[in-house]
């Protein structure tokens, strides 16, 4: 309600409004109009909430997630129906190209940077799980920790899809 005439709202993270059936009601009245507005319906009894039970919706919305479970529902598919939906995925040649990108431009001395490169490089493949942005970010934090022992500790912390990993392993021979 306070957000209602922002010009645009990011709403991130919030994976766990999907298995809310007001939040989807509410996100499906957000995402579509009847006569050229966007009403907003909701009644509560908590006095903690002091909005409107019903009030128009202006803003422009975008909701950023890892992903949405259930997307067969009928409710999530109707809420994704009504709104332009697109899926970002990297390839691993991608990911390591920003994360690249990303270690330029921290401030950390020159050596760091190198080893960071040099860890994630031999550490990881397309086998490895949830190789994401957050990766380099712990590696940024063990590096700082502890330089030499690095490596060993961001191993502890990476698991790989075994089954990918055999695959590859494979078609190398």
């Amino acid at each position: 309600y306070r957000n209602k005439n922002k010009k645009l709202l990011i709403i991130d993270d919030i994976e766990g409004i999907f298995e809310d059936k007001k939040s989807i009601a509410i996100l499906k009245n957000a995402l579509w109009d009847i006569n050229g507005k966007r009403m907003i319906y909701y009644d509560s009894t908590s006095d903690k909430l002091d909005v409107p039970s019903v009030f128009e919706f202006n803003a422009n919305l975008i909701i950023l997630c890892n992903e949405i479970p259930n997307k067969t529902n009928k409710n999530i598919s109707a809420m994704i129906s009504r709104a332009v939906y697109y899926e970002v995925k990297f390839s691993y040649e991608q990911k390591l190209s920003i994360i690249r990108q990303i270690l330029s431009n921290k401030k950390l001395e020159k050596a760091k940077k190198e080893r960071i490169l040099e860890i994630i490089e031999k550490n990881t493949t397309l086998a490895t799980l949830n190789f994401n942005f957050r990766t380099l970010e712990r590696l940024i934090s063990l590096v700082k920790y502890d330089f030499l022992n690095a490596e060993h500790l961001f191993k502890e912390i990476t698991e790989t899809d075994e089954i990918i990993e055999a695959y590859f392993e494979s078609q190398k021979g």
